[in-house]
C-alpha cells in the first residue's frame, strides 16, 4: 500500500525533475516498502525545510 501511495505522490509532484523521478521509481520498485518509506521521509523533510 505504501508503494502505491508513494508512486502516485511521486508522479503527481511537479517539483521533482524527470531524472529524479526515474531514480525514485527504481528505488521504490527495488526496495518496495522500505524504498517507499525512504522516499516519503526524504520528501517530507524537504517540504518542511522550504
Amino acid at each position: 500500500m505504501y508503494y502505491v501511495f508513494s508512486l502516485y505522490h511521486l508522479m503527481t509532484n511537479n517539483k521533482i525533475e524527470r531524472n529524479q523521478k526515474i531514480v525514485w521509481v527504481l528505488v521504490i520498485f527495488l526496495f518496495n516498502i522500505i524504498g517507499s518509506i525512504i522516499y516519503l521521509l526524504i520528501h517530507n523533510r524537504k517540504i518542511k525545510t522550504n
